[in-house]
């Protein structure tokens, strides 16, 4: 834009004239989107994205006040040039939208083929395998898994609500079940509890005999915990029985990751419905607590991206007032995110805490480029001039932000490499989609595709010193 200026003797005025509503829509809309997320209830989160809502107002203000009063006061003159793979890249879509219904049909294909993939996604936080296969980080917690624990422990713990309840021996047969069932898992390497102990001492007591788990009554459980405390150290079974003895706790190796941790869980949550008046199963620990939050997280993050998708789409809607325009701007943003999760749904790569992010980061940025265009549109212009206008910064920036985020992929740690690698993906889609699919929306709208013949002689003529002023003022 700055090149077109030319001889202009207001020069800054000119360009707060043409950057105005275009920026402010852009702005305001990716500023809305990113504030959204502060509807996620995780303050890392919402913290992130106000900063980035800070961030794109400052931008703005640089744009329609600094950089303006720059030009103004040092009368820089700028050369425009062109590239004419990128000239011809920006005219695509203008092309086509000749013919609208192919560009929106092979949308429509392509949708239809991702969206199976879509229903697919899966939620998995695994934190272990955001780490390359040769990372020390990874290579010691996988020796540690197979060589020491065969995993990871998860807590259960069976409650009853007097002291002394733990021993009776409907709470001791419970707690046998739950065992089973964790056992039957796939998941599941192994269970360890007070019953082990049961075990062993019942056959140790009993020779000859079939040794039980369940000792059969709350005085004979009492005996062989007195027993085993006497013969070793007191403070050996305290980690599978509390202090008044109303609850017995259980440790379970778990391999698999945060979705084996929360179906294990779900499986207990089914069994404790089912548990008897006064007892309880409850699913704790570290590793469960810090699953459920990364997956509350994630699950978080696609609820952003609805709330982002819908404040922008409401920007969008105020700032075009026009609803046909708004529902317009909100395809060739929303294709790309559905295109991204599809691919996902088919690759069978889960949502982590990366890709999750994918999403809001995308829409964010794509935004842009779509209110760069509705913000240059008029009746009185046709397609082709307003992408003639913004159509090369198009390609030029989306280009520079795909190979900034595709920097993010030389990172070792593979959740911030799924993040880099999806997230350029999905902005190159985004930009394919505002030069080659919203052409040819606008074009069903009435909106003229190409210039009339003599504003086609107008505008391959040299302009005067007076007539970049009167388009300015005309756009």
């Amino acid at each position: 834009l700055l090149g077109r200026l030319g001889d202009e003797p207001e020069p800054g005025v000119a360009l707060v004239r043409l950057l105005t509503r275009p920026v402010l829509l852009s702005s305001l809309s990716t500023a809305v989107g990113f504030f959204s997320l502060r509807l996620i209830h995780v303050r890392a989160i919402g913290d992130f994205g106000v900063v980035l809502s800070v961030g794109i107002a400052a931008a703005a203000l640089g744009t329609l006040l600094l950089m303006p009063a720059l030009i103004q006061r040092y009368r820089w003159v700028l050369i425009e040039r062109h590239i004419p793979w990128v000239d011809r890249a920006a005219q695509w879509g203008v092309v086509l939208a000749n013919r609208p219904a192919r560009a929106i049909a092979f949308t429509a294909i392509a949708v239809a083929l991702v969206v199976p993939g879509v229903l697919r996604l899966r939620v998995h936080t695994d934190t272990i395998q955001y780490f390359g296969d040769d990372n020390v980080v990874r290579r010691g917690a996988e020796f540690f898994a197979d060589n020491l624990t065969s995993g990871f422990l998860l807590n259960v713990v069976v409650r009853a609500e007097e002291p002394g309840g733990a021993l009776d021996p409907h709470v001791i047969e419970l707690t046998g079940k739950v065992a089973h069932e964790l056992e039957r898992s796939e998941h599941v390497d192994r269970t360890v509890s007070m019953l082990d102990y049961f075990y062993l001492m019942d056959a140790a007591l009993r020779p000859g005999e079939i040794p039980r788990a369940n000792p059969g009554s709350r005085d004979a459980a009492a005996q062989y915990m007195l027993l085993y405390e006497s013969s070793g150290d007191p403070d050996d079974y305290s980690r599978y029985v509390n202090f008044d003895r109303s609850a017995l706790a259980m440790l379970v190796s778990v391999h698999g990751g945060s979705r084996a941790y929360l179906d294990l869980a779900e499986d207990l949550q089914e069994i404790d419905s089912a548990a008897p008046d006064g007892v309880s199963v409850q699913t704790l620990g570290s590793t469960f607590l810090y699953s459920r939050a990364m997956d509350g997280l994630t699950r978080g993050m696609v609820t952003g991206v609805a709330a982002a998708a819908f404040f922008i789409g409401a920007m969008m809607l105020l700032g075009l007032r026009s609803v046909s325009l708004g529902v317009v701007a909100a395809i060739p943003n929303l294709v790309p995110i559905v295109l991204c999760g599809g691919v996902l749904g088919w690759l069978d790569m889960p949502l982590s805490m990366g890709t999750s992010l994918v999403g809001c980061i995308a829409l964010g940025l794509a935004v842009d480029d779509t209110a760069h265009v509705l913000g240059h549109l008029d009746r009185s212009r046709s397609l082709e001039s307003v992408y003639r206008m913004v159509g090369p910064a198009l390609v030029m920036t989306t280009l520079a932000l795909m190979v900034g985020f595709s920097a993010l992929m030389l990172s070792e740690f593979q959740s911030v490499v799924a993040l880099g690698a999806a997230t350029a993906a999905t902005m190159g889609v985004a930009l394919l989609c505002d030069l080659w699919l919203l052409p040819s929306l606008l074009a069903l709208l009435g909106y003229r595709v190409h210039e009339a013949d003599e504003d086609r002689t107008k505008a391959n003529t040299p302009a005067g010193n007076g007539e970049i002023s009167e388009q300015i003022a005309a756009a």
